[in-house]
């Protein structure tokens, strides 16, 4: 009879690196070797999670420091997107390729 796995395996690796990290140190040379190179990179990828938290946070603090708000940044980027030469030369180009398009496909 087959057990069938539970759904916390997807391809045989379970969600936590750090316990699949713990089941390759069975005893062996190559469970210890494979154990310490998976348990580098649990831990790399851990460093990394911190590192991204900690980057947000300080660049909160930044955004909410300058008094910014979310109006001021979508009216700002709208103005400035709008003006830039190269947005509306791609826009120009998008419309008119939709167009010609259009007409250069009829259905009938």
């Amino acid at each position: 009879m087959v057990v069938p796995r539970p759904p916390s395996y997807a391809a045989g690796m379970s969600y936590c690196a750090f316990i699949t990290t713990i089941k390759q140190f069975d005893g062996k040379a190559s469970g210890i070797i494979v154990g310490i190179l998976l348990l580098n990179v649990a831990f790399c990828f851990t460093a990394v999670a911190v590192a991204n938290v900690l980057m947000i946070t300080k660049i909160h603090s930044i955004y909410r420091s300058t008094g910014a708000s979310m109006a001021k940044a979508q009216a700002e980027f709208t103005t400035e997107f709008l003006r830039n030469q190269h947005v509306q030369e791609a826009a120009s180009s998008a419309v008119n390729t939709a167009i010609n398009s259009q007409f250069n496909n009829s259905r009938y």
